[in-house]
C-alpha cells in the first residue's frame, strides 16, 4: 500500500511514530528540506495537496500525534478556537494554571456580591486584586460557570 493510500485509509487515529515536539505534535520534514514542520501538516500534504497560506491543519479528533487525513480538516486560527471551546478543551477556570480561585470561592463570592459586600472587602476577603472581583462581578471572568460547562455543575 502507497504511503498516500495509507494516508487516506478509513478508521482509527494513525499514530505519528517520529519525532515529537514539546506540544505532542510530531515533527518531520519535507524531502531535501531542513525546516521542521508538523507532521499533521506533512500527511496533509501528502495525502490530499498544499495548504494555503495561513491556514491550520486541525484535528477532528484531538489527537496531536494522528496523521490520519480523514481525522484532519483545515481552517483558521479562529475556527481552531471555536472548535476547542465546542469541545470543552478550553484552559477556563480551575484549569487555567493561573486561577488564584476555584469553583467553590468564585461561587461565594458572587454570594458575598449578591448581599452589598464592597468589591475591595471581598477582594481582601480572599486575597486577590479588586479586579479580579471587579471582572467576576460583570461576568468578564469565570462567566463559564453560567454556561453549562461540566466545572459549572455542582
Amino acid at each position: 500500500m502507497s504511503a498516500r493510500a495509507l494516508l487516506l485509509a478509513e478508521g482509527p487515529c494513525k499514530l505519528w511514530q517520529g519525532g515529537v515536539c514539546g506540544n505532542g505534535y510530531g515533527l518531520t520534514r519535507r524531502p531535501g528540506e531542513r525546516k521542521m514542520l508538523g507532521a499533521h501538516r506533512r500527511a496533509w500534504e501528502l495525502a490530499r495537496g498544499a495548504i494555503p497560506p495561513g491556514t491550520d491543519v486541525l484535528h477532528r479528533c484531538d489527537n496531536p500525534l494522528c496523521v490520519n487525513v480523514n481525522h484532519l480538516f483545515l481552517g483558521t486560527d479562529k475556527d481552531n478556537a471555536a472548535d476547542r471551546d465546542r469541545k470543552g478543551r478550553a484552559a477556563v477556570g480551575e484549569r487555567n494554571g493561573n486561577a488564584r480561585l476555584t469553583v467553590d470561592r468564585v461561587r461565594e463570592i458572587r454570594h458575598l456580591l449578591s448581599f452589598g459586600k464592597s468589591q475591595s472587602f471581598v477582594a481582601r476577603l480572599f486575597g486577590v486584586c479588586a479586579n479580579t472581583i471587579r471582572h467576576i462581578a460583570i461576568g468578564r471572568n469565570w462567566k463559564h460557570l453560567d454556561s453549562g460547562t461540566s466545572e459549572a455543575r455542582p
